[in-house]
């Protein structure tokens, strides 16, 4: 659901969980990433994005995302009531732990 074109947008997605082994580190460049799970909790990872070293492909500037191969620094689980909050220094990757998840994600443009 766009609620601002470029500038502000709610997503709600219902993805299939996967292993820590599996997920990869992401940024965004232009936009905060807000996650808040709905119907079970979700897995993290974080790590500082200054501290990248793995690019595992270029910069794709249409979908402001990158995705690394690089071992987080910390993990944690976020319950439904409660969310996380990325900003483009941080690297994130979400979605972790086992079965469906029903969450939303909004976006919202920092500058």
């Amino acid at each position: 659901h766009v609620l601002e074109e470029d500038a502000l947008t709610v997503m709600v997605n219902e993805p299939v969980m996967k292993k820590r082994e599996k997920a990869r580190m992401e940024v965004h460049d232009r936009f905060i990433d807000i996650h808040v799970p709905l119907s079970r909790e979700e897995g993290f990872m974080w790590k500082d994005r200054a501290a990248l070293e793995k690019p595992s492909e270029p910069f794709n500037r249409e979908k402001d995302a990158q995705h690394y191969d690089d071992a987080p620094d910390t993990s944690f689980v976020v319950r439904p009531g409660q969310f996380a909050i990325f900003f483009p220094e941080d690297a994130h990757a979400g979605c972790i732990g086992e079965g469906k998840l029903l969450k939303l994600v909004i976006k919202v443009r920092t500058a």
